[in-house]
């Protein structure tokens, strides 16, 4: 078993009492095989610009009129969703194994707060939005290759769009998938996050995600007399 941060604000290790980093450390739980993982997605996702940075550019490039050093600039902006399925993927990879360990047979993953989680569990959707935007800027450059340069193999610039669209396209259908995923919304029994929740579960409903169970925190049964115990029960 896999246990995973994506917050930003990890609280993982200090629930394990342990320091955590972007490597599975292995947790003492008796009988038990459980590591654990705090995701540092800033870092994952600079790998991974790292590695297409120059596809990618080309695509931009290829597509519009900014020359390579306005394409810079714009490959240091955000790109909508791809830190965010870059996470994902990374997680995907980590509960395979991918040479670094052993595949996991269960991955519990503990998300940011609401509006963190949403965009995470969007970002597939953006990304093959983004993908479908990046094979319209080449298919030009596409055109002009076959047809003046007679060249029909594709270029680093189509393998990474092509990439991008099947991980999108991938980790959308595992997140569908009920027989492979289950989200448990947790909560406190207090009418801000109550209100929260409700939007929350509503987004999760209309994106086809599954949701089993709904775990009520810091909730206080009766028990003997007590000003701040009662306050709470009665809230």
């Amino acid at each position: 078993m896999l246990a995973v941060s994506t917050d930003p604000a990890h609280s993982l290790g200090d629930a394990l009492g342990m320091r955590l980093s972007s490597r599975p450390s292995t947790v003492r739980a008796g009988r038990h095989r459980l590591r654990a993982v705090e995701l540092d997605a800033p870092r994952a996702f600079a790998r991974w610009l790292a590695d297409h940075r120059q596809a990618l550019g080309d695509a931009i490039e290829h597509g519009t009129w900014l020359d390579r050093h306005d394409v810079d600039a714009v490959l240091d902006l955000p790109v909508p969703g791809v830190d965010e399925l870059v996470g994902m993927v990374e997680i995907v990879d980590l509960a395979r194994g991918s040479g670094r360990a052993a595949a996991y047979d269960e991955v519990i993953i503990d998300t940011a707060p609401t509006g963190h989680m949403l965009r995470l569990l969007a970002a597939p959707e953006t990304v093959a939005t983004v993908a479908e935007i990046l094979d319209r800027l080449q298919e030009e450059h596409r055109i002009i290759r076959r047809q003046f340069a007679r060249i029909g193999r594709p270029e680093a610039a189509d393998r990474l769009i092509t990439l991008i669209a099947e991980q999108a396209r991938d980790t959308g259908a595992l997140l569908r998938d009920p027989a492979r995923t289950a989200f448990e919304w947790v909560l406190l029994p207090e009418e801000l996050s109550i209100a929260e929740s409700a939007d929350g579960l509503g987004a999760l409903d209309r994106a086809g995600i599954s949701v089993s169970d709904v775990i009520v925190n810091r909730v206080i049964p009766t028990g003997a007399a007590c000003p701040v115990c009662d306050r709470r029960r009665a809230d």
